[in-house]
């Protein structure tokens, strides 16, 4: 017997429903861990012109934006987990730790900036460049 889609569909929001309660019941603990770390990354955001050099605001806004990134992927985050997206999370958790990485990194050798911000124009510029460009065996 075919299954109407709407009976399908209501099938599917059980399964979901389902899944979210038993991965909040599962997961109570995590998930108050990952909301304090949304909270220690917003004071860690607040905190930020300690990393900046005194009238850089360049660099002061890149870091924001960094950050702010970073909280809005933790946001992310505790949805996926809900949802029981659990592969998607993980790969959105790498992203943020990376990022924070290359903040503290940056903050702490400033140096760097210039070295760094010039490897970002060269792989927007390889992005830019068509693929038959790039290499000869796609030809």
């Amino acid at each position: 017997m075919i299954k109407k889609y709407k009976d399908i569909m209501k099938e599917y929001r059980k399964l979901r429903k389902k899944v979210k309660e038993s991965t909040k019941s599962m997961f109570k603990n995590k998930i108050k861990l990952i909301e304090l770390q949304e909270k220690l990354l917003l004071e860690y955001t607040i905190n930020s012109h300690q990393w900046v050099p005194e009238g850089n605001n360049n660099q002061f806004f890149f870091l924001i934006n960094l950050y702010h990134d970073a909280i809005q992927s933790g946001r992310r985050i505790k949805e996926l987990i809900i949802e029981g997206d659990y592969n998607a999370a993980g790969t959105l958790l790498r992203n943020i730790f990376e990022t924070m990485l290359l903040v503290e990194h940056l903050g702490k050798y400033p140096s760097d900036w210039r070295e760094w911000l010039e490897f970002q124009d060269l792989q927007e510029n390889e992005r830019e460049r068509p693929l038959k460009k790039k290499s000869t065996r796609l030809n």
